[in-house]
């Protein structure tokens, strides 16, 4: 056997060799013939405007033509037409024209091996490889393999599989590696003795008495009082129950005979036993120094830690003391030798990203239809494709085979078709415009006074004099006014918040005066000097177009501001339980202090929040500047500039990217629009904005040309045929681009169009 398999190695070596020397086995890649264009698609039901006979139509100068469909025959599978001469294509086996549609384009190519390339013990590997004008990239391999090759991989296979299957999972850890049968036992002894100590624990309890009075009752110091006050009035009852010849006994007993009485009675009386209550018995012994109670005590101690601990046991933790860890470990150590143990048995692993792996014979070519499905890009108008591969023999060597020949795919699609006509909105221009602002001054509680040496107020007259500066010195707009309105938060009486607002509102405005004569001076000034061609400074009375803001500052104050406590309560989330009460009180209620009582009585916890929080947001300043542009002399004025979102969605159509510019276009309705819904499947409406277009612009042949299109894809053969020739007549060139198109190059084939055999009437 091992003399055979030599001889079969020695005998695939040579061949392998030859094929190196040789270099003449080449794969061919050529396109596929094209199949038999189907049928029209048939119209929709109830639609009577499709064609199934003859189509009359009437050209530009008169001329009236009959157009007649093919007959096609189910025996030869091929079309036959009355009145018509057969034509010549001439086409180029490497170069084909395919068509986009709906974002996708369909190549198709096949493959051939010759006989030269295939052999038992060989793996030959093709990568088909697409190149566009950007990116390069690989579709799924082919892999053909000779019979004895695969028997080779499937025993490698099987060799590895078993080494994955020696592999213990560690959830069968315990199973596998550990001494179940001790650890069981060793459980059941455990609840065998904490058993026994549970029943020992039991009578310990009942020789204590613990079954009379309980542990607690005895640790009770009333009960305590009240069992020595019983054995008190027990042996009280004694004594008096009992003659006093019990004494005399008793001294009798004791070796006094001289008691005649006593001697007389001893025969005749047994002296009663006193009987003691069960839990005065207890008592005694728990307060008893004897060394059996003590031991008693100690043993139930015992007994009782023995029970806790045994009741505590940690079976987890008990169970690592029965694993083997030499066998984990060796285990472990094999799950991570994984896969050098693949690479080492494994010669001829699977290959990913494969599209065919089969068995072939050496007797005969192989040839193989390929067919793939790519996203139209922005780059995908040319397609290149050609294959690489190699071969690989059962000994390990590896050829790399010689590229193929080059596939080219011209990708025809609709957006050439794109309207690149500019288009422009229109654009209201006002003369008028205002700047809104709010600041937080800082106040005096109860005061009046804009305290300038407060880090808060002079941060905050600061950004005013930045903001009013930059709109001073705008070259677009003119300050025509200064409106300052001052608020004050809702708690207290609104007459003395309205006062406050008043009064703080006309010390701001005092404040804001006088700086703003100071900005006006500082401004003028600057701008009234410039330096001349030797260095000097020259001044130059010239009105600098600055505003008197002094004059311009007009004071307002509102006491109250409820409608800002309203938006901070219903866009304050901590609110959320109490809003709809509070906000209904707000609504609801007339006179604002009232108002503000009802809220701090029936929501204390959230008025509390809102006076921290909220309030502090009320205490503001609002500025509004009225401005107006510089030169205009109207209120408004009309300019039209281009519509940005238009561009940005015919850009997006061009780049292929249809979903994003259907966004953008669909408000539009025109032909860009109409190219966006054909290019996502969406024909009825495509055919809708068309319709409306070919009124519009009845010269247009481009839009008659999609109008064709789309009624082929809608089954409406005759408007097809008619608004393809249509636009042949408006633009010659039109009649070689149908057949670049599927749905129309069916039609031109069916009616034979555009050849000198048509049938005049």
């Amino acid at each position: 056997m091992l003399l055979l398999l030599l001889i079969l190695l020695c005998g695939c070596s040579r061949r392998f060799a030859r094929l190196r020397r040789s270099g003449d086995a080449r794969v061919q890649v050529s396109m596929p013939s094209r199949r038999r264009t189907p049928e029209p698609a048939a119209a929709p039901q109830g639609d009577t405007t499709a064609a199934s006979g003859p189509i009359t139509f009437t050209t530009e100068d008169g001329r009236e033509l009959r157009l007649v469909p093919a007959a096609y025959d189910d025996r030869l599978q091929e079309s036959v037409m009355n009145l018509r001469i057969e034509q010549v294509t001439i086409s180029v086996n490497n170069i084909r024209n395919v068509a986009e549609r709906n974002g996708k384009i369909d190549l198709e190519f096949s493959v051939t091996l010759p006989r030269e390339l295939l052999d038992d013990q060989w793996r030959v590997e093709l990568e088909p490889v697409l190149c566009t004008r950007r990116d390069t990239f690989s579709l799924h391999r082919l892999l053909f393999t000779g019979e004895r090759f695969r028997r080779l991989q499937r025993q490698d296979m099987a060799r590895y599989d078993r080494y994955l299957h020696s592999i213990v999972d560690s959830a069968d850890y315990f199973r596998c590696f550990a001494d179940v049968a001790g650890f069981e036992s060793y459980l059941h002894k455990a609840a065998v003795r904490r058993q026994a100590l549970l029943e020992e624990k039991a009578r310990l309890d009942a020789a204590a008495g613990n079954t009379v009075s309980g542990r607690s009752r005895l640790s009770d110091r009333r009960v305590y009082r009240r069992g020595l006050r019983d054995l008190r009035r027990q042996a009280a009852r004694e004594r008096r129950s009992r003659l006093d010849s019990v004494g005399a006994l008793g001294r009798a007993a004791q070796g006094h005979p001289s008691d005649p009485l006593a001697a007389y009675l001893a025969p005749h009386y047994k002296p009663r036993p006193v009987e003691t209550p069960g839990y005065v018995r207890a008592i005694r012994r728990e307060l008893s120094d004897s060394s059996e109670v003590q031991r008693s005590r100690i043993r139930r101690r015992t007994v009782e830690a023995n029970i806790r601990l045994l009741s505590d046991l940690d079976t987890a933790a008990l169970m690592l003391e029965y694993y083997d860890l030499r066998k984990i470990e060796r285990n472990e150590e094999r799950a991570r030798n994984k896969e050098a143990v693949f690479r080492r048995v494994v010669r001829f692993p699977e290959l990913p990203g494969t599209r065919l792996d089969t068995i072939v014979h050496a007797d005969r070519s192989v040839t193989y239809r390929y067919a793939e499905q790519l996203d139209a890009g922005e780059h995908t108008d040319r397609i290149r494709l050609f294959l690489r591969g190699a071969v690989t023999s059962v000994g390990g060597r590896r050829y790399e085979l010689p590229a193929s020949d080059t596939l080219t795919y011209s990708v025809t699609s609709m957006i050439s078709f794109i309207d690149d006509a500019p288009r422009y909105v229109h654009r209201i221009v006002r003369r008028d415009a205002e700047a809104d602002a709010r600041f937080f001054f800082v106040f005096p509680r109860n005061g009046t006074e804009v305290r300038e040496d407060l880090a808060d107020n002079r941060a905050q007259l600061a950004a005013v004099k930045r903001l009013t500066q930059a709109l001073m010195t705008d070259p677009v707009f003119i300050i025509d006014s200064i409106a300052l309105t001052a608020t004050s938060s809702p708690e207290g009486s609104w007459k003395v918040n309205d006062r406050l607002a008043r009064e703080r509102s006309a010390a701001l405005k005092e404040v804001l005066v006088r700086e703003f004569r100071k900005m006006k001076d500082s401004l003028g000034i600057a701008g009234s000097y410039v330096l001349d061609a030797g260095g000097g400074v020259r001044r130059i009375e010239t009105d600098n177009g600055l505003p008197d803001l002094p004059d311009r500052v007009r004071a307002g104050w509102l006491a109250e501001d409820w409608g800002r406590l309203e938006e901070l309560v219903r866009a304050d989330s901590a609110l959320a339980a109490d809003r709809e009460g509070i906000l209904a009180l707000v609504r609801k209620e007339v006179d604002p202090d009232r108002r503000e009582w009802l809220i701090r009585k029936r929501f204390p916890a959230s008025y509390a929040y809102m006076r921290e929080k909220l309030y502090p947001q009320m205490r503001a300043v609002d500025f509004r500047f009225s401005l107006h542009r510089r030169g205009m002399k109207r209120d408004t004025v009309w300019t039209t500039v281009l519509d940005s979102a238009y561009l940005r969605g015919v850009e997006l159509l061009k780049k292929r990217r249809y979903e994003e510019a259907l966004a953008l276009l669909r408000p539009y309705e025109d032909r860009n629009t109409a190219l966006a819904y054909m290019s996502v499947g969406l024909d009825r409406a495509a055919a809708r904005i068309l319709g409306r277009e070919e009124t519009r612009r009845p010269d247009d042949a481009e839009v008659k040309y999609m109008l064709a299109v789309v009624s082929a894809r809608l089954g409406d053969n005759e408007r097809a045929v008619r608004s393809l020739l249509r636009a042949a007549e408006l633009q010659p060139r039109l009649r070689f681009r149908g057949n670049l198109d599927p749905e129309l190059s069916a039609l031109i084939r069916r009616y034979d169009l555009f050849n000198d055999n048509t049938v005049n009437l």
